[in-house]
């Protein structure tokens, strides 16, 4: 139950890597396994472990980034994040694989550009759903721009402007993404040919007020973007990756990012697996054991639900 040239054993290794996982530091670590275990193991080794366990799950890591690549459909978002003291980001992608299992990739980068995306999707040939970052909009061969988003930065506008004109324009859009998002289960091209007349219709009008201009602008990038959930399998917001990123938040504010250019790739192949592990109902800390042990070769798919036999 050791590796080579280890002193701990698997047990021990895989314990302290789900203990990271789950955004603990790696003082509260040596607290836990005080408590329960005796020992007092140094932040040094601790650090070992998650390094040593990252190293032996690379290929996993890059596994799951072929299977995006194949997949058919993504989604895709953005966070900050530290490095060494520097603002960095990080990206996530969230898809299925070619047996409709989840797979979710995280990448650590100091660019917010489409290099980004360019660079892992860089087969990729699906649908891309995204917020309005002009960064999704060179990867994939359709788009879904969130609708959420649209409805969350309009509101926010009517806050700070109170103009019959733009009130008028939010009315009109609300409705027409309303209108879109009640189409699911009545999906034909000539809906959404409706929707993209009534799309038009509000860009063919002249604006004087700012914001009014600003979101025409915005429509006119856009607007082919907005409805393509409605023919396709695809949702129209964008909250699976925003909540595959809420643990990345969490580790903001309580670790603080990562401390070096290596611990950020050991954070993004860590947090991969475990992300995939928990999509699929995998339990990471009995996976992490069986995969140093040589017991498993990759993630297990989701388990069959259990049949609950009814009487008659």
């Amino acid at each position: 139950g050791v590796l080579p040239n280890e002193h701990y054993g698997i047990n021990i290794m895989a314990q302290a890597v789900t203990l990271r996982c789950m955004v603990d530091s790696f003082e509260k670590i040596r607290k836990i396994f005080h408590m329960f275990h005796g020992v007092l193991i140094p932040r040094s080794t601790l650090n070992h472990f998650c390094n040593k366990v990252a190293d032996t799950m690379d290929p996993l890591y890059q596994e799951i980034k072929r299977d995006l690549n194949a997949a058919k459909r993504i989604n895709g978002d953005t966070t900050g994040w530290f490095v060494d003291g520097k603002g960095w980001y990080v990206w996530v992608f969230v898809g299925e694989d070619e047996n409709g299992e989840p797979i979710t990739l995280f990448e650590i980068d100091k660019s917010a550009g489409k290099d980004v995306p360019m660079r892992v999707l860089e087969q990729f040939k699906g649908i891309v759903g995204s917020d309005s970052a002009g960064c999704w909009n060179h990867v994939g061969t359709m788009h879904q721009k969130c609708l959420l988003h649209y409805f969350r930065d309009m509101y926010h506008t009517t806050s700070d402007n109170g103009s019959s004109e733009f009130s008028l324009l939010f009315m009109e859009l609300y409705n027409i993404l309303k209108d879109a998002i009640a189409t699911v289960g009545h999906e034909s091209d000539e809906a959404v040919e409706g929707l993209k007349y009534r799309i038009h219709r509000l860009l063919s009008k002249e604006y004087e007020d700012k914001d009014c201009r600003r979101y025409v602008k915005r429509l006119k990038r856009e607007g082919d973007s907005l409805f393509t959930f409605i023919m396709h399998d695809v949702e129209y917001h964008n909250n699976v990756s925003e909540r595959a990123l809420r643990r990345f938040s969490a580790f903001r504010k309580i670790l603080y990012g990562n401390r070096s250019v290596a611990g950020a790739r050991r954070t993004k192949i860590l947090m991969s697996v475990y992300a995939t592990c928990e999509q699929r109902g995998v339990n990471f800390y009995q996976f992490v054991q069986d995969y140093l042990s040589g017991r498993a070769k990759t993630i297990p798919p989701r388990a069959a639900p259990i049949q609950t036999p009814v009487a008659v």
